[in-house]
C-alpha cells in the first residue's frame, strides 16, 4: 500500500494558501501576509494543525527562500540606501551612547 500522506499535506497547504491569498488580494493587502497567515494556520503549531512536521518542514524552507526572493525583486537600491542611512545614524548613535555609559564617561 502506497503512502500519501505527503500528497495529501501539499494539497492542503496549497489549498490553504489559494484560499487566504485570494481573501487578502480581495481587500488589497500583500499576498506575502497571505503565505504568512496561511503558513501560521497550517504549520505544526497553527491554527489547523492537520499536516505532518516532516512535511511541513520543506514548505517552510521554500517559503523563506520565495519569500527573500520577492524582497529583492521589490527592493531597488535608492530605497535601501535611504532606509540604510536612516536606520544606521540612530544605531550608531545608540551603541555610542551604551559604550559610553559602560565604560564610565560623562558627557559634561
Amino acid at each position: 500500500m502506497h503512502d500519501f500522506s505527503f500528497l495529501h499535506s501539499t494539497v492542503l497547504i496549497l489549498l490553504a494558501a489559494v484560499v487566504v491569498v485570494a481573501v487578502f488580494r480581495r481587500f488589497h493587502l500583500s499576498p506575502v501576509l497571505g503565505y504568512f497567515v496561511a503558513g501560521a494556520a497550517t504549520g505544526e503549531h497553527g491554527w489547523f494543525h492537520f499536516v505532518k512536521s516532516e512535511d511541513t518542514e520543506v514548505f517552510g524552507e521554500l517559503g523563506v527562500v520565495f519569500l527573500l526572493f520577492s524582497i529583492g525583486l521589490e527592493l531597488t537600491f535608492e530605497s535601501a540606501s535611504f532606509w540604510l542611512w536612516w536606520l544606521a545614524i540612530p544605531d550608531h548613535l545608540s551603541c555610542y551612547l551604551l559604550l559610553s555609559i559602560s565604560c564610565g564617561w560623562h558627557f559634561y
